[in-house]
């Protein structure tokens, strides 16, 4: 999903009760991530102001993730501007959960490439090239 056509697809205006969710979910999100607490990731997947608009022009996406959650998955949902998926679960889960998501979205798309990623344990740094 080309980011221009994914931007393209929010609406202008939002409901105010997204607006003053979505920080806490954000919130909750960031915590998850800190703590590890697997209701915390759940609970920072929701977001109104851009997944509900963009994951209807991904073909398969919303098998994916739901496939994702059903094979225990913490987290699922777009990444970034789309096209990308990313689901967080229990090391024991993930060659399941990517295999299902890489499934569903190659029975709508033809094709999709999926990767198991280990989190760094390391500071982030900057590099210069």
């Amino acid at each position: 999903l080309p980011t221009p056509q994914g931007r393209r697809a929010l609406p202008q205006d939002v409901v105010f009760e997204h607006a003053i969710d979505n920080p806490r979910c954000a919130a909750a999100l960031i915590e998850g991530l800190r703590s590890g607490d697997p209701e915390l990731l759940a609970i920072g997947e929701r977001d109104h102001l851009h997944v509900p608009y963009r994951l209807p022009l991904i073909p398969g996406a919303e098998s994916a993730l739901r496939t994702a959650r059903e094979r225990g998955a913490w987290l699922a949902t777009i990444s970034g501007s789309g096209s990308g998926l990313i689901a967080l679960a229990p090391h024991d889960h993930c060659a399941s959960v990517a295999q299902g998501m890489a499934d569903a979205l190659a029975a709508e798309q033809g094709h999709a490439d999926c990767r198991v990623l280990k989190p760094s344990t390391q500071k982030p740094r900057v590099e210069k090239r």
